[in-house]
C-alpha cells in the first residue's frame, strides 16, 4: 500500500499517469529543481519563477514518460488565452503530488472552528538579549 495516490499530470493533450508507488521518485526529480518549501514561499510572495516552475513540472512529465523538452513546457504554460490558469495549474499540480493525500486532509480537517488546536511552537533555542 502506498501513501500517495496515482497522480495524472496533463500536457499538450495527453494524460501521463504516475503510480502511486512511484510518486515519492517524481518528488525526489521535482525537489532537484524546487523543494516544496520554496514552491510555498514563492507563491505566497507572488514571486514564482515560471522557468523553475516548467523545469518542475518537464522533470515530472519525463517521470512519468513523457518525451519532452523544459522549453516545450515553458512555452505550453503561455500557449492560448488561458496562459494565466495554465500557469496556476502546474503549480497546483506540484503541490498536489508532493504533499501526501494523508496530510492533504489533516490540514483540511484542523481548520479554525472545527474543535482543532494548533500546535505549540518549539520553544527557541536562542539566547536572549538583555
Amino acid at each position: 500500500m502506498s501513501v500517495f495516490a496515482d497522480v495524472t499530470l496533463s500536457f499538450g493533450g495527453t494524460d501521463y499517469v504516475i503510480p502511486a508507488k512511484k510518486v515519492m521518485g517524481a518528488i525526489h526529480r521535482i525537489e532537484d529543481v524546487i523543494t516544496i518549501s520554496e514552491l510555498y514561499a514563492a507563491s505566497a510572495k507572488q514571486n514564482l519563477k515560471f522557468s523553475v516552475i516548467a523545469r518542475a513540472y518537464g522533470e515530472a512529465l519525463r517521470y512519468a514518460g513523457a518525451v519532452i523538452e523544459d522549453e516545450e513546457v515553458y512555452a505550453g504554460m503561455f500557449a492560448g488565452e488561458a496562459s494565466a490558469q495554465n500557469i496556476t495549474s502546474a503549480v497546483h499540480g506540484l503541490l498536489a503530488m508532493m504533499i501526501p493525500p494523508t496530510a492533504r486532509e489533516e490540514s483540511a480537517n484542523a481548520k479554525p472552528g472545527n474543535g482543532a488546536k494548533p500546535k505549540a511552537a518549539a520553544p527557541s533555542s536562542r539566547k536572549r538579549s538583555r
